[in-house]
Protein backbone atom coordinates (compact mmCIF):
# COMPACT_ATOMS: atom_id res chain seq x y z
CA UNK A 1 0.00 0.00 0.00
CA UNK A 2 0.85 3.36 -0.54
CA UNK A 3 1.14 5.81 1.69
CA UNK A 4 -0.86 9.58 1.71
CA UNK A 5 1.28 11.80 -0.10
CA UNK A 6 2.61 14.65 2.47
CA UNK A 7 1.15 17.98 1.40
CA UNK A 8 4.06 20.81 1.36
CA UNK A 9 4.04 23.97 3.70
CA UNK A 10 2.40 26.95 2.09
CA UNK A 11 5.59 29.10 2.53
CA UNK A 12 4.30 32.09 0.29
CA UNK A 13 4.57 35.31 2.05
CA UNK A 14 1.92 37.94 2.46
CA UNK A 15 1.90 41.88 3.02
CA UNK A 16 0.81 42.52 6.63
CA UNK A 17 -1.17 45.85 5.49
CA UNK A 18 -3.10 44.96 2.02
CA UNK A 19 -3.03 40.94 2.37
CA UNK A 20 -1.19 40.39 -1.20
CA UNK A 21 1.30 38.12 -1.62
CA UNK A 22 4.76 37.72 -2.30
CA UNK A 23 3.79 36.85 -5.82
CA UNK A 24 1.29 40.14 -6.48
CA UNK A 25 4.00 43.15 -5.60
CA UNK A 26 7.11 43.63 -6.68
CA UNK A 27 8.77 43.38 -3.12
CA UNK A 28 8.01 42.38 -0.19
CA UNK A 29 10.30 44.23 2.91
CA UNK A 30 10.49 41.87 5.94
CA UNK A 31 10.07 43.50 9.36
CA UNK A 32 9.75 42.04 13.26
CA UNK A 33 6.91 39.15 12.52
CA UNK A 34 5.55 41.51 9.76
CA UNK A 35 5.80 41.98 6.05
CA UNK A 36 5.03 45.37 3.98
CA UNK A 37 4.76 45.94 0.21
CA UNK A 38 6.62 48.39 -2.13
CA UNK A 39 2.92 49.19 -3.10
CA UNK A 40 1.64 50.10 0.47
CA UNK A 41 5.20 51.42 1.15
CA UNK A 42 4.45 53.82 -1.84
CA UNK A 43 0.91 54.83 -0.46
CA UNK A 44 2.71 55.51 3.16
CA UNK A 45 5.15 57.95 1.28
CA UNK A 46 2.50 59.54 -0.40
CA UNK A 47 0.30 60.06 2.72
CA UNK A 48 3.45 61.94 4.64
CA UNK A 49 4.37 63.83 1.17
CA UNK A 50 0.49 64.85 1.02
CA UNK A 51 1.15 66.73 4.60
CA UNK A 52 4.81 68.50 3.48
CA UNK A 53 2.48 69.85 0.26
CA UNK A 54 -0.24 71.01 2.46
CA UNK A 55 2.21 72.76 4.66
CA UNK A 56 4.43 74.67 1.60
CA UNK A 57 1.10 75.40 0.46
CA UNK A 58 0.37 77.49 3.92
CA UNK A 59 3.95 78.69 4.23
CA UNK A 60 3.27 80.89 0.60
CA UNK A 61 0.49 82.29 2.13
CA UNK A 62 1.06 82.61 5.40
CA UNK A 63 5.24 82.74 5.61
CA UNK A 64 7.13 80.55 7.32
CA UNK A 65 10.50 79.92 9.39
CA UNK A 66 13.03 77.55 8.08
CA UNK A 67 12.95 75.90 11.04
CA UNK A 68 9.30 74.89 10.58
CA UNK A 69 10.43 73.49 7.25
CA UNK A 70 13.59 71.52 8.88
CA UNK A 71 10.53 69.92 10.61
CA UNK A 72 8.82 68.65 7.39
CA UNK A 73 12.03 67.56 5.90
CA UNK A 74 12.90 65.56 8.99
CA UNK A 75 9.87 63.06 8.15
CA UNK A 76 11.59 61.90 5.22
CA UNK A 77 15.36 62.06 6.03
CA UNK A 78 17.12 61.08 9.03
CA UNK A 79 20.39 62.30 10.04
CA UNK A 80 22.66 64.48 8.37
CA UNK A 81 21.78 67.59 10.70
CA UNK A 82 23.74 70.38 9.24
CA UNK A 83 23.32 69.15 5.73
CA UNK A 84 19.26 69.62 6.18
CA UNK A 85 19.63 72.84 7.70
CA UNK A 86 21.43 74.12 4.65
CA UNK A 87 18.69 72.43 2.17
CA UNK A 88 16.03 74.09 4.64
CA UNK A 89 16.73 77.19 3.59
CA UNK A 90 17.25 76.45 -0.22
CA UNK A 91 13.38 75.28 -0.14
CA UNK A 92 12.05 78.10 1.42
CA UNK A 93 14.34 80.68 -0.89
CA UNK A 94 12.88 78.54 -3.69
CA UNK A 95 9.51 78.80 -2.40
CA UNK A 96 9.44 82.48 -2.01
CA UNK A 97 11.23 82.79 -5.30
CA UNK A 98 8.81 80.57 -7.11
CA UNK A 99 5.58 82.34 -5.23
CA UNK A 100 7.01 85.79 -5.89
CA UNK A 101 7.27 85.30 -10.00
CA UNK A 102 3.80 84.14 -9.82
CA UNK A 103 2.62 86.68 -8.10
CA UNK A 104 4.02 89.53 -10.19
CA UNK A 105 3.98 87.62 -13.24
CA UNK A 106 7.58 87.42 -13.31
CA UNK A 107 10.64 84.97 -14.53
CA UNK A 108 12.50 83.41 -11.61
CA UNK A 109 15.55 81.01 -11.91
CA UNK A 110 16.66 78.39 -9.05
CA UNK A 111 20.42 78.62 -7.31
CA UNK A 112 22.28 75.40 -7.31
CA UNK A 113 22.88 73.36 -4.31
CA UNK A 114 26.43 71.77 -3.78
CA UNK A 115 26.23 68.10 -2.03
CA UNK A 116 29.77 67.31 -0.31
CA UNK A 117 30.63 64.00 1.13
CA UNK A 118 32.70 60.58 0.61
CA UNK A 119 30.74 58.05 -1.59
CA UNK A 120 28.17 56.11 0.31
CA UNK A 121 27.45 59.18 2.35
CA UNK A 122 23.85 59.22 0.83
CA UNK A 123 24.20 62.50 -1.11
CA UNK A 124 21.98 61.03 -3.86
CA UNK A 125 19.44 59.21 -1.60
CA UNK A 126 19.18 63.15 -0.33
CA UNK A 127 18.66 64.77 -3.33
CA UNK A 128 16.35 62.56 -4.63
CA UNK A 129 14.33 63.01 -1.03
CA UNK A 130 14.49 66.54 -1.48
CA UNK A 131 12.28 66.07 -4.69
CA UNK A 132 9.98 63.61 -3.32
CA UNK A 133 9.10 65.82 -0.36
CA UNK A 134 8.47 69.01 -2.95
CA UNK A 135 6.64 67.07 -4.45
CA UNK A 136 8.70 67.37 -8.00
CA UNK A 137 9.98 64.87 -10.66
CA UNK A 138 13.93 63.80 -10.15
CA UNK A 139 16.33 62.76 -12.91
CA UNK A 140 20.06 61.63 -11.89
CA UNK A 141 23.22 61.54 -13.89
CA UNK A 142 26.66 60.91 -13.83
CA UNK A 143 29.89 62.74 -14.84
CA UNK A 144 30.37 59.52 -17.35
CA UNK A 145 27.13 60.79 -19.68
CA UNK A 146 28.96 64.63 -19.56
CA UNK A 147 32.18 62.62 -20.64
CA UNK A 148 30.33 60.42 -23.30
CA UNK A 149 27.42 62.95 -24.87
CA UNK A 150 27.12 66.28 -25.70
CA UNK A 151 25.79 68.79 -23.30
CA UNK A 152 22.52 69.23 -25.55
CA UNK A 153 22.05 65.51 -25.52
CA UNK A 154 22.65 64.77 -21.84
CA UNK A 155 19.43 67.46 -20.93
CA UNK A 156 17.55 65.55 -23.74
CA UNK A 157 17.54 62.18 -21.78
CA UNK A 158 17.26 64.56 -18.57
CA UNK A 159 14.07 66.51 -19.71
CA UNK A 160 12.47 62.80 -21.10
CA UNK A 161 13.10 61.53 -17.93
CA UNK A 162 11.48 64.34 -16.00
CA UNK A 163 8.49 64.47 -18.69
CA UNK A 164 8.24 60.70 -17.81
CA UNK A 165 8.43 61.36 -13.87
CA UNK A 166 5.78 63.72 -14.36
CA UNK A 167 3.06 61.93 -16.33
CA UNK A 168 4.37 64.51 -19.63
CA UNK A 169 3.08 67.48 -17.80
CA UNK A 170 5.77 70.23 -18.79
CA UNK A 171 4.94 73.02 -16.25
CA UNK A 172 5.69 70.57 -13.60
CA UNK A 173 8.43 68.63 -15.52
CA UNK A 174 10.78 71.82 -15.73
CA UNK A 175 10.06 72.28 -12.02
CA UNK A 176 12.08 69.33 -11.62
CA UNK A 177 15.28 68.61 -8.96
CA UNK A 178 18.13 67.14 -11.28
CA UNK A 179 21.13 65.77 -9.26
CA UNK A 180 24.48 65.80 -11.33
CA UNK A 181 26.83 62.92 -9.22
CA UNK A 182 30.84 63.52 -9.94
CA UNK A 183 32.93 60.91 -8.34
CA UNK A 184 35.83 60.77 -10.53
CA UNK A 185 36.77 64.70 -11.41
CA UNK A 186 35.47 67.86 -13.16
CA UNK A 187 33.60 67.13 -16.62
CA UNK A 188 35.33 69.64 -19.08
CA UNK A 189 31.58 70.17 -20.15
CA UNK A 190 30.29 70.83 -16.62
CA UNK A 191 30.26 75.16 -16.75
CA UNK A 192 28.14 74.16 -20.65
CA UNK A 193 25.92 71.58 -19.28
CA UNK A 194 25.00 74.38 -16.14
CA UNK A 195 24.57 76.80 -19.00
CA UNK A 196 22.13 75.36 -20.91
CA UNK A 197 18.79 77.07 -21.07
CA UNK A 198 16.88 75.63 -23.50
CA UNK A 199 16.45 71.41 -24.96
CA UNK A 200 14.01 70.87 -28.42
CA UNK A 201 12.12 68.09 -28.28
CA UNK A 202 10.83 66.02 -30.70
CA UNK A 203 7.21 64.24 -30.48
CA UNK A 204 6.21 61.80 -33.03
CA UNK A 205 2.62 61.39 -33.46
CA UNK A 206 1.81 57.86 -34.50
CA UNK A 207 -1.32 58.67 -35.80
CA UNK A 208 -0.28 61.70 -38.19
CA UNK A 209 2.89 60.28 -38.73
CA UNK A 210 4.71 63.56 -38.67
CA UNK A 211 7.09 65.02 -35.99
CA UNK A 212 6.62 67.71 -33.82
CA UNK A 213 9.39 70.54 -31.87
CA UNK A 214 8.84 70.64 -28.34
CA UNK A 215 10.70 73.34 -26.56
CA UNK A 216 11.25 72.51 -23.03
CA UNK A 217 12.82 75.11 -20.58
CA UNK A 218 15.80 74.41 -18.33
CA UNK A 219 16.29 77.95 -16.02
CA UNK A 220 13.62 76.52 -13.96
CA UNK A 221 15.54 72.97 -12.59
CA UNK A 222 16.98 72.99 -9.20
CA UNK A 223 20.61 71.66 -10.10
CA UNK A 224 21.94 69.63 -7.46
CA UNK A 225 26.02 68.11 -8.07
CA UNK A 226 27.31 65.93 -5.47
CA UNK A 227 30.71 64.32 -5.08
CA UNK A 228 33.52 63.17 -2.67
CA UNK A 229 35.70 66.63 -4.15
CA UNK A 230 38.77 65.11 -2.50
CA UNK A 231 40.93 67.43 -0.63
CA UNK A 232 38.11 70.40 -0.61
CA UNK A 233 38.54 72.07 2.51
CA UNK A 234 35.82 72.23 5.07
CA UNK A 235 34.61 73.91 7.69
CA UNK A 236 32.70 72.21 10.49
CA UNK A 237 31.77 73.16 14.15
CA UNK A 238 28.85 74.14 16.15
CA UNK A 239 25.88 76.22 14.66
CA UNK A 240 25.37 79.58 16.90
CA UNK A 241 23.46 80.67 19.44
CA UNK A 242 22.65 84.07 17.14
CA UNK A 243 22.65 81.75 14.49
CA UNK A 244 19.84 79.35 15.98
CA UNK A 245 17.57 82.22 16.33
CA UNK A 246 17.74 83.31 12.81
CA UNK A 247 16.57 79.87 11.87
CA UNK A 248 13.73 79.85 13.85
CA UNK A 249 12.76 83.37 12.25
CA UNK A 250 10.81 84.06 9.02
CA UNK A 251 13.34 85.19 6.52
CA UNK A 252 13.53 86.95 3.17
CA UNK A 253 15.57 85.67 -0.07
CA UNK A 254 18.67 87.71 0.63
CA UNK A 255 18.28 86.27 4.74
CA UNK A 256 18.42 82.75 3.87
CA UNK A 257 21.70 83.29 1.46
CA UNK A 258 23.15 84.89 4.38
CA UNK A 259 22.61 82.33 6.75
CA UNK A 260 23.62 79.58 4.31
CA UNK A 261 26.81 81.39 3.63
CA UNK A 262 27.53 80.74 7.45
CA UNK A 263 26.37 77.53 7.55
CA UNK A 264 28.05 75.99 4.80
CA UNK A 265 30.45 73.35 4.87
CA UNK A 266 32.92 75.00 2.35
CA UNK A 267 34.06 78.33 1.40
CA UNK A 268 33.46 80.20 -1.89
CA UNK A 269 37.57 80.90 -2.04
CA UNK A 270 37.85 77.03 -1.57
CA UNK A 271 35.57 76.13 -4.27
CA UNK A 272 37.38 78.41 -6.77
CA UNK A 273 40.61 77.17 -5.70
CA UNK A 274 39.48 73.05 -6.23
CA UNK A 275 38.68 74.33 -9.73
CA UNK A 276 35.54 75.13 -9.99
CA UNK A 277 34.68 77.51 -12.98
CA UNK A 278 33.62 80.67 -11.45
CA UNK A 279 30.07 81.18 -13.61
CA UNK A 280 29.21 77.57 -11.31
CA UNK A 281 30.12 78.75 -7.66
CA UNK A 282 28.72 82.19 -8.28
CA UNK A 283 25.78 80.12 -8.74
CA UNK A 284 25.54 77.98 -6.06
CA UNK A 285 25.08 80.05 -2.52
CA UNK A 286 24.13 76.43 -0.78
CA UNK A 287 26.92 74.10 0.03
CA UNK A 288 25.79 71.23 2.47
CA UNK A 289 29.10 68.49 3.54
CA UNK A 290 27.88 65.22 4.45
CA UNK A 291 29.74 62.52 6.53
CA UNK A 292 30.11 59.42 5.95
CA UNK A 293 27.34 58.48 8.24
CA UNK A 294 24.52 59.39 9.72
CA UNK A 295 25.76 62.42 11.89
CA UNK A 296 26.74 61.66 15.34
CA UNK A 297 27.55 65.33 16.19
CA UNK A 298 23.75 66.69 16.70
CA UNK A 299 24.16 68.26 20.10
CA UNK A 300 27.83 69.99 19.02
CA UNK A 301 26.21 71.22 16.01
CA UNK A 302 23.14 72.70 18.08
CA UNK A 303 25.21 74.33 20.26
CA UNK A 304 23.44 72.06 22.89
Amino acid sequence: MFGKKKEKADTTLYCSFCGKSQHEVAKLIAGPEVFICNECTELCWDIVNEDFKAALVRARSEGVSPAQVLKLFDKTIAGHLRAKYILSLAILERMIAKGDAEAEGGEWSPDRILLVGPVGSGKRLLAQALAQAMDAPFAAITEKDLDERTPGEVWEQVALKLLSESSFNFEKATDGVVYLEINSGLPASLAGFCDHRLVTLTEISRRRMEETELEFDLSRLLIMIGGPFLGLPSRSGPVSRDQMARFDSRLDREDCRALAQALNGVSREALLDYGLPRAIVDRIPYVAAMRDRYDGECEEETGA
